[in-house]
């Protein structure tokens, strides 16, 4: 595939003139657009271009450096700055940015996995040792959000075809020279411009790993002059770097160097303007490089900026070459009809199976599409948890090209945990876990892992995944291992007594896999192991031994938008299992029943998010085996008790949780800090057959702050129970 890449860093790396715009002086100049990098200050570049049309300049060829490359692209394949405009303000960026999908929308697997961790992989393995992530996000979310407004954008094309011929500048990671993409896919050559280093995984194209262009032309000048530009008009946003603070740390020492350079090659390229030329540089008092929420405010400053140069502007629309008129341009913006489907191709660089990634797709050729349609079809494909970059662009002859890539850090991954509690009453809990998982394995997309934990809970165990039938929507699961947990007896307050349990355990699980949406499943499992007590003065007390058979369904569903703060969306978990203890002599006079629902639903109120919850469990052991009663106590379930303090056969328990993000929500990279207020009533008996039967209610009161850390989700409160019942708590991590 050609490419137009040149090197243009001086004058004697230059090629070829590449003509792109008009270049008829007989019909008046030739007017090139500049557009300088500035994440969010982009938003401005709209407000100039706004400025030009209303006063009749005909823009001829576009160039753009990192956000400036996706306006100018944009609006060389026909967005009009209004219709940038209203994508800009109604996108959701921080959504866009930090993540691929919403929450809703990621693979069950996924959500289920969050419950466990904070961090998702954290590390891989592959030839050359250990890998670690080379930015803190990926650009996915916003691969799906160009290629959704270029939707009619052809995969390979040139892009002096589109109705006004562009360039996007990137840097070359190897050699840190200029690279100016002038064909091949425009939404990844639009990525490749602005993936900023650390924030964004670098961008591969013809073998070269590409990074943002501000690094070496932030305003691109001397490009639109060698693609025939006569009159260049240039939108800068670059920031002139302040003094260094006094002793920088290590991260404002980074991005002081950052800003140098980058101040000084748009200097450089500044200095090539002649007095033909005008330069404008919009106000960004008030705006931010990761404020892409006030595309407004930043509409709005690029017409204030303009505003001194209306008059020139004027005699150059008088000066110029007619506007473009190109019958046979590429229309590459997105028109928001059905198209249909000549051919699906699956270009697949993963081991998976390309059948289960198409079944999976569920489009085919004959079938009329919308973009939305291709939407839905990527999110399937996700929900294999399998793969890096998934996107799907239609050819010209119709063919519409799914592709899927391998995860950047390989197929041997690696994540951690942590798990912090303690209510200040000498019942404190920490546990660090960690995971590694093999994945995909095979064509079928199974996985493998291994699971540990130490601190106040110890684990080792292994888990085989194995997906099967039509696009591997079915799964069996093998699993096994040991753990090891305290588990306290308290009754009606009193410590009746505390057990170390331990348990080996082998067990499978087949079922049926819904997507992001939940799962259906049996399982059964073989528990060995036993509770060591730590009160041996208590007359019949010790140790007891566990061995037990377990058979259960269970239905799961999860479209909840956030796993702590979620303001739409339900979630439900609905398990009944049939419990065998084989200690006894006839171990199936001993089965119990047990069944346990789970339900909540997310709603959101102006800035409140609010969560009514509640769940009811029913066992009918009577303590003989302890791991099929109940355990109430700790946050969120009743949190004015201490964690697990109400052992139970029988509970209900409901909630109503207000909350509130103090940092604003949406803007892109601000850390998030929620208050809570949290009510919760219930009800149990714990039924001891001849030894007793207890009866209890209570109800707590919660306030509580919590932030986002590195080790996870922290969360400092205080409860209150009806009983006199307190409890000042930190939790961090999950699992709680």
């Amino acid at each position: 595939m050609k490419r137009v890449l040149a090197g243009i860093a001086a004058a004697a790396c230059l090629t070829a003139p590449v003509w792109a715009c008009d270049n008829d002086d007989a019909d008046g100049a030739d007017i090139g657009l500049v557009l300088s990098g500035g994440g969010a200050f982009a938003n401005t570049h709209i407000g100039v271009i706004r400025a030009l049309e209303e006063e009749g300049v005909p823009v001829h060829c576009i160039v753009g450096t990192s956000m400036g490359s996706v306006v100018g692209g944009l609006y060389a394949a026909g967005w009009s700055p209004d219709e940038m405009r209203h994508e800009f303000e109604t996108a959701d960026w921080p959504q866009l940015i930090t993540n691929t999908l919403g929450r809703e929308n990621l693979p069950y697997r996924e959500k289920d996995r969050q419950d466990e961790y904070y961090s998702d992989y954290i590390a891989g393995w592959g030839e050359n040792g250990l890998i670690l992530p080379s930015s803190v996000t990926t650009l996915r979310g916003l691969q799906g959000f160009y290629r959704d407004l270029l939707d009619e954008a052809p995969p390979d094309f040139d892009f002096d075809d589109l109705p006004i011929p562009y360039r996007a500048v990137a840097t070359d990671l190897g050699t840190g020279q200029a690279v100016v993409l002038g064909d091949g896919d425009i939404v990844e050559s639009m990525l490749a411009s602005m993936s900023v280093p650390g924030l964004f995984d670098p961008r591969e194209i013809d073998g070269r790993l590409l990074i943002d262009g501000g690094m070496s032309k932030q305003l691109p000048v001397d490009v639109a002059r060698e693609m025939g530009a006569d009159i260049i008009i240039v939108v800068d946003t670059t920031v002139e770097p302040g003094p260094p603070p006094a002793n920088p740390s290590v991260v404002q020492v980074a991005q002081q160097l950052v800003q140098v350079q980058v101040w000084l090659n748009r200097t450089e390229q500044a200095e090539l303007l002649t007095e033909r030329d005008i330069l404008i540089r919009p106000d960004l008092t008030g705006l931010a490089t990761g404020a892409f929420e006030r595309a407004g405010e930043g509409f709005e400053s690029g017409l204030a900026a303009a505003e001194p140069y209306r008059e020139r502007m004027r005699e150059i629309a008088a000066m110029a070459a007619p506007p473009l008129h190109r019958p046979d341009a590429i229309a590459a913006r997105f028109t928001g009809g059905a198209r249909t489907v000549t051919n699906v191709r699956i270009d697949n660089e993963t081991i998976v199976s390309d059948a289960i990634i198409s079944d999976r797709f569920g489009i085919h050729p004959g079938d009329s599409v919308t973009r939305q349609d291709i939407r839905e079809g990527l999110i399937e494909v996700a929900g294999l948890d399998t793969f890096g970059a998934i996107d799907a662009g239609f050819e010209t002859d119709g063919t519409l090209t799914l592709r899927t890539e391998e995860r950047p850090l390989g197929r041997n991954l690696f994540q951690a945990g942590i798990t912090l509690s303690s209510s200040f009453e000498q019942d404190s809990r920490y546990v660090l876990r960690a995971r590694y998982t093999r994945s995909p394995v095979n064509a079928s997309g199974a996985q493998f892992s291994l699971n540990g934990a130490i601190g106040s809970d110890i684990e080792i165990s292994a888990e085989w995944l194995q997906p099967f039938g039509r696009g591997g929507r079915f799964f069996y699961l093998v699993e096994g291992g040991y753990t090891g947990q305290p588990l306290a007896l308290d009754i009606g307050g009193v410590r009746i007594d505390q057990y170390w349990m331990t348990r080996r355990f082998a067990g499978g699980r087949i079922g049926r896999d819904f997507g992001r949406f939940g799962r259906i499943s049996v399982h059964s499992e073989y528990r060995n192991g036993e509770y060591d007590t730590k009160f041996e003065w208590i007359p019949d007390g010790g140790d007891v031994d566990l061995e037990t058979a377990i058979l259960g369904v269970e239905f799961e569903l999860d479209t909840l938008d956030h796993p702590d703060f979620p303001t739409r969306g339900q979630a439900i978990d609905i398990g009944y299992r049939w419990v065998a203890d084989l200690v006894d002599v006839d171990p199936f006079d001993d089965v119990y029943e047990v069944y346990q629902v789970r339900a909540q639903q997310a709603f959101s109120f102006g800035d409140w998010g609010v969560s009514v919850s509640g769940e009811v469990g029913s066992s009918e052991d009577q303590g003989n085996t302890l791991e099929s009663l109940f355990f109430l106590g700790g946050f969120r379930n009743l949190t004015a008790i201490g964690e697990r303090q109400l052992p139970n056969n029988d509970y209900s328990l409901v909630g109503i949780e207000a909350y509130r993000r103090l940092t604003p929500s949406d803007a892109v990279g601000a850390i998030p800090i929620w208050v809570g207020v949290l009510a919760e009533y219930g009800d149990f008996t714990l039924d001891l057959g001849s030894d007793g039967i207890f009866y209890g209610h209570t109800s707590s009161l919660t306030g509580y702050a919590a932030v986002n850390t590195l080790i996870g989700p922290a969360f400092f409160g205080y409860g209150y129970g009806q009983h006199g019942d307190q409890t000042v708590f930190v939790y961090i991590g999950r699992e709680f």
